[in-house]
Parts: structure tokens; sequence; C-alpha cells
């Protein structure tokens, strides 16, 4: 019995069974006692009215009794086994017609000490509750009255009530057994679809599934729990699928760039280390490999960044800052390449630090596709910070992958130019990072300019 609906039934089912057999065995033991209360008080009260000698009538046959045992036209009071009994003090019969002895010794030694006794008697094989009292006299008592009644009337009508119980309890098992059945359906059903629809989700993480709830007891609450957790379940796994195959292509991607920085080392310390390298030679194969560390050192601060950023980071602390001052200090490295025209009271909610290095990051990338002497121009206007450069531009079927990690557009974005394709990726994880929005328009031979717009509007006083 693995199933918990088998189990159920037939517990249920063994339960009512000992639950009926209790019953009917205390009914029995309570129906004995009844009927032997009943037979010693109708015994004790004909025994009784013979000590006294006051006269009695036929006895009674008692429940359903026969009148078998005596002979035809014999009186009722001349019954051999159901007519009372007496005895003088030392046991001899006071009718002397009838030849009957003592039903019991014992009994009769303790009603001539004064007890009122009853007690059951095998005789012939028969079974008889036998009551004995004392027959009083004028000083002391002067004899003992027993008088017996027979069993077997009785025990036939509580061998009918066994025959009854024992019946009844495979009846009782069976109906139990059928509404236990009926009631596990009604409650286990459910139960059985939910655990049948986790295995087929557990056998495949992206099947998906939904419970029906079509009532509102435990089981729909169960249900509707079900259906929420495995909702929640098929979207971390689409997450997490999606999360894994970032990390894959961050991975290679993150190789790719560090090849060409470690092939650059490799020749370069070949060359100088060669034994017929001059004194030039070394200084450039030394300069070359400074290159390509400074090269790989950027790429690593840039792949930090974005660690650090995909894992949440430090909780980046949003505060009104003056926009004017913020943006000359972020491109004061630049010098004449960069021409800032924004308003001196315009201000903005804002975390300095991040907004810096965006502002750092856009206008580098600007640099690296414009024309030496293009100056990089930064406003605001509407509302919004822009950078715009007046480079080559950038294709339209590029503009939604601009902020993918790693990607460059073709002819535009070299690596001979230095860009590693990871920093605009770096200024919108800022950007998510502060609640800011950014977009891009572009036009090919014109130039470049993004938008930046922050949470709370910003303002000029």
């Amino acid at each position: 019995m693995r199933s918990i609906s088998s189990k159920f039934v037939v517990l249920n089912g063994l339960m009512l069974v000992l639950v009926l057999s209790g019953f009917g065995f205390v009914q029995l033991q309570a129906t004995d006692q009844t009927i032997r209360d009943m037979m010693d008080r109708e015994l004790f009260g004909r025994a009784e009215g013979v000590a006294r000698g006051r006269p009695q009538g036929p006895p009674p046959n008692g429940i359903g009794m026969p009148n078998e045992g005596r002979p035809p036209g014999r009186p009722r009071d001349e019954d051999p086994i159901r007519g009372p009994r007496l005895f003088d003090i030392n046991g001899e019969r006071k009718d002397p017609n009838r030849a009957e002895g003592l039903w019991s010794v014992a009994m009769f030694e303790r009603s001539k000490q004064g007890a009122r006794v009853a007690q059951d008697v095998q005789f012939e094989g028969e079974s008889y509750r036998v009551v004995s009292v004392p027959m009083p006299g004028r000083d002391r008592i002067a004899g003992v009255v027993q008088i017996a009644q027979p069993w077997a009337p009785f025990r036939l009508a509580q061998q009918a009530q066994q025959r009854t119980l024992l019946a009844a309890l495979p009846l009782a098992f069976a109906v139990a057994a059928g509404l236990a059945l009926i009631l596990a359906r009604l409650v286990l059903g459910p139960v059985a679809r939910l655990t049948q629809a986790a295995e087929r989700i557990a056998s495949d993480p992206q099947h998906q599934e939904e419970i029906p709830v079509d009532r509102q007891d435990e089981i729909g609450r169960l249900a509707a729990a079900f259906n929420a957790m495995t909702s929640r379940l098929q979207s971390s796994n689409v997450e997490l699928a999606r999360s894994l195959e970032q990390q894959r292509r961050f991975t290679s991607d993150a190789a790719h760039e560090l090849r060409t920085p470690l092939t650059s080392i490799t020749l370069a310390a070949e060359n100088g280390l060669h034994p017929k390298a001059t004194q030039d030679e070394m200084r450039t194969s030394l300069e070359t490999v400074g290159r390509a560390g400074d090269s790989m050192t950027r790429l690593t601060q840039l792949l930090l960044t974005l660690a650090r950023r995909d894992h949440g980071g430090d909780d980046l602390q949003i505060e009104r800052t003056p926009l004017a001052p913020l943006v000359q200090l972020a491109v004061r490295e630049y010098g004449a390449q960069v021409e800032v025209d924004i308003p001196g009271d315009a201000s903005a909610e804002l975390n300095p630090d991040a907004t810096r290095q965006i502002i750092q990051n856009i206008v580098e990338n600007g640099l690296a596709h414009s024309e030496a002497k293009a100056p990089i121009k930064i406003w605001f206007r509407d509302n919004e910070l822009a950078i715009g450069d007046s480079g080559i531009g950038i294709p339209a079927e590029h503009l939604p992958h601009l902020f993918d990690r790693f990607y460059r557009v073709d002819g535009s974005r070299q690596r001979g130019r230095g860009g590693f394709g990871l920093g605009l990726a770096i200024v919108k994880a800022l950007c998510d990072a502060q609640d800011a929005s950014i977009r891009v328009e572009s036009q090919v031979g014109v130039g470049t300019t993004f938008f930046l717009s922050f949470s709370k509007k910003s303002k000029t006083s």
C-alpha cells in the first residue's frame, strides 16, 4: 500500500471495525449483566417468598423460555429444575416427596451463615443461575432455600446478538471502505493531480502547467500556491537560462578581447629577447608590452565595473547636484576637445560619481569615432543632458544593440581605435542604477547624440 488513498481506505475500515467490535463487546457484557441482574432479582424474590412462607404463584418461564423439562400435567411449581428446594439447617430436604439435593453445597454453607448468594452452576452439561437464601426461624436460621433458572434461553438470545454483530462487521468494513474511497478521491484527487504536475515539471524544467483553481478550501489554496510557485519557478528558469547565456557570451568575448593584447605581449617579448635584437628593437618591444598591458588594465577595470553592477553593486546615493560643475569636472582632462553649454543654475537628482563616469565614457566614445579636430559638445535642454559629436555616425540597424556588451559597429568601431565594446554597456548599467534613462540619435556622416534624462525632473532656477 504505497498510496495514501489505499492506506486511508484500509485504516478507516479497520478503525470502524475496531470501534464496532469494542462497542459490541461492551454491549454483550452489558446485556449479560442486565440479564443476570434481572434473573437474580426474580429468583431472590421467589426464594425469599418461599423462605418466609408466602404462597408462590407459578414461576415465570422467563424471556422466551420454553416449558420443556416438565412432564405433561405436572404443576409448574412442581418443575424439578426450577422449583424451590428447601433444606433444614443440616442440609436435609424439608419436602420428602422431592428427591433433588442441594444445587450447591458451598452456597448452602454460606446461606447458613445468613448470606444471600447467587452463582452459576453446571448441571448435566447445562448452565443454571442459582440463588440461595437463609430461611429465618424464631431465634435462628431454620434452613436454606435454593432456586435455579436455566441460562439456555438467554444464551440463545446472546448468541443471536453475537451473530448479528459478526455479520455486521464485514458490512461495516465495506461501507467504511467505500465512504473512505469516495472521501479520498474528493480530498486526495487534487493532491494527486498536483503531484503528477510536479513530476512533469521536475522531468522537464521548461514545462509550463497550471492547475485549475475551482474551490476555495485548503485544496484550492494549495493549488493556487502551486501555480504561483511554478510561475515563479518558470520565470526563474528563464532568467537563469538568460543569465547563463549572457555569462557564457561574456566570458567568450572577454577571452577574445584579451587574446589580442596577450599575443602582442608574447610577440614583443620574443622580439626583445632575440639574441640579435638592437637597443631600439628592445625598446620598441617594451613599449609594445606597455601599451598591451595598459589595454589589458583598462579592459579589466571595465569588466570589474560591469561585474559589480551585475551583482547589484553598492546602492547609489542620489542627491540634487548642480550640472555645470559636474560636467566641467568630468571633461577637464579633454581640454578644448569638449565644448560645454550648461546654465549655471541647472541641477538634477543623480549620483555624481556614476554620472561623471557616464559622461566620460560617452565623450571617449565620441572622440574615438570623430575627426581629430571635431569637438564634442555637451548642452542642457528640455530637462535632458545631451552629449553630441560630429563623427561618422551609426547606421540605424545598429542602434538597438548599441549598449550590448562587446558590440561593435562594423566600419566605425574597430579594435585599432582602442575600443572594447564595453564603455556604452557600462553607461547603460550606471543609468539603470540611478533610475536614469538614455537614448541615442544618430545620422551617418553627420554625428551621434546621447540624451540623458534622470528619474526626477532636472530644473533650472
